[in-house]
């Protein structure tokens, strides 16, 4: 099926088969997938100038996991007593407290797969967080633990989510997807419960009417189709929940931090670029068409990134986060605080209008090409380049934006300095770039003629 006819699909709201989804994803252009994706956003919310977010605090109950994650530095390994630690009852006092203050009403408290906190624990803390702060809404533990509460306490993971909704468990964090293919979860999570296991708990919990997130960790080894089985997987979960459910209240996608990680040990890098995470934005939205809340991962994408997701399919902004100690420990440093939050919001985010790309006033568009070419890689330059031309319509610029070529270097004015931005190397003349940062090295070849090198390819050009 032709792409146009794919997406006339997606906005008439019937659910893509696999086939469809991989071929908007590898083959349509990126801004009419933006597009079509923020046609959605506005057809899913009540009101489409509203972004949701909300102040919450992430409390770790204890550092000991025997998840093995290679993705994770925050864990350590139960045998590693000088390390470990179980959060007490006057340290959430004083978290929560802390928290009420700033304007929180919700608790995020992620576990680990620790061997010996078994089913009573988690009943006595939920018990008592709930008696001192009944106001506060608890959102708890995550697919990966149920299940192992469950195998350590001999019973059901239904029997566990029982027990723990009676304590005061409110909703069922998303935590621990990451790809849903036991082939991937193999690799990078060794010791978690499989994919089936992950979709088992949460058709659980959302049975019992217990509402969930659902999210996706992605940029390490999994392959591209593979994210897009995810969201296919996610989608006929939230299919299967009973009518007066809400399943999936939100869909996360989060890009890998690899920073100390065993996978970076292991020459895993991350595979993110801004176009790319925009691209699973836009498709999160198309595909999980049945799921109102799509989420901007400012947290591992950037304030910036993430403002340009709201115009791609995302409307929701997640939270402030008080405290967070897994993605910050492997390289995530963007803070948010209420004002900043509501200001990036209330910007003016007209993306991907044809009137404002063909006069160049768009100002999202404008914040858009200064992203990309402050990047420093060729991909970005080219959607900078891209940008700034004058284009009639959404499908024609798109069209362009896909099969562009890298810019010709023409004649570099004179009095132009050669320079590196970033490890990136181009040409500055009063303080602007003639030619932007975009090449990988630079060597001089004598007589004012350099050597730009971008991958495998290569050119001489003047310097005069």
């Amino acid at each position: 099926m032709a792409i146009d006819a794919i997406l006339e699909k997606a906005l008439d709201h019937e659910p893509l088969t696999r086939a469809e989804a991989y071929e908007i994803y590898d083959n349509a252009p990126l801004q009419l997938l933006c597009s079509v994706a923020d046609t959605l956003r506005r057809q899913a919310v009540d009101d489409p100038t509203v972004v949701t977010w909300q102040i919450d605090r992430n409390v770790n109950i204890t550092n000991v996991c025997k998840s093995g994650c290679r993705f994770c530095n925050f864990h350590c390994k139960p045998h590693e007593e000088d390390k470990a630690y179980i959060t007490t009852m006057a340290e959430y006092r004083q978290k929560i407290d802390e928290a009420l203050r700033l304007g929180a009403d919700q608790l995020l408290l992620q576990g680990g797969m620790h061997p010996r906190l078994g089913i009573d624990f988690y009943e006595t803390l939920f018990r008592q967080i709930k008696s001192e702060y009944p106001q506060l809404r608890l959102n708890a533990l995550g697919a990966p633990e149920v299940s192992h509460i469950a195998t350590i306490s001999n019973l059901t993971t239904t029997e566990v989510l029982e027990r723990l909704h009676r304590a005061g468990l409110d909703t069922l964090p998303g935590a621990g997807a990451e790809i849903l293919s036991d082939d991937v979860r193999k690799r990078i999570s060794p010791a978690k419960p499989s994919a089936r296991d992950w979709v088992r708990v949460m058709h659980e919990a959302h049975k019992m009417g217990i509402p969930t997130t659902a999210t996706m960790m992605y940029g390490h080894i999994e392959t591209p189709h593979q994210r897009v089985d995810h969201l296919i997987t996610i989608r006929d979960l939230q299919a299967l929940k009973p009518e007066k459910s809400r399943g999936f209240t939100a869909f996360i996608p989060w890009v890998f931090c690899p920073k100390g990680t065993q996978l970076e040990k292991e020459g895993i890098s991350p595979r993110f670029s801004a176009t790319e995470y925009l691209r699973i934005i836009a498709m999160s939205r198309i595909v999980l068409h049945n799921i109102r809340n799509i989420q901007a991962s400012w947290l591992t994408v950037g304030k910036e990134v993430a403002e340009i997701a709201l115009k791609s399919g995302a409307n929701d902004m997640g939270s402030i986060m008080i405290e967070e100690n897994v993605v910050s420990s492997a390289g995530a440093t963007t803070r948010f605080d209420r004002e900043a939050m509501q200001g990036y919001i209330k910007e003016d985010k007209s993306l991907f209008d044809p009137a404002a790309v063909v006069s160049g006033t768009d100002v999202a568009m404008n914040r858009a090409i200064e992203i990309f070419s402050q990047s420093g890689d060729a991909a970005h330059y080219r959607i900078a380049s891209a940008l700034k031309g004058c284009y009639p319509t959404i499908y024609g610029l798109g069209d362009w934006l896909r099969f562009v070529e890298s810019p010709p270097v023409t004649e570099i004015p004179l009095a132009a300095e050669i320079e590196a931005l970033h490890t990136y190397w181009g040409y500055r003349m009063d303080d602007r770039w003639v030619v932007p940062p975009l090449y990988d090295d630079c060597i001089s070849q004598g007589d004012n003629k350099v050597m730009l090198i971008l991958g495998e390819q290569s050119r001489i050009v003047p310097r005069r």
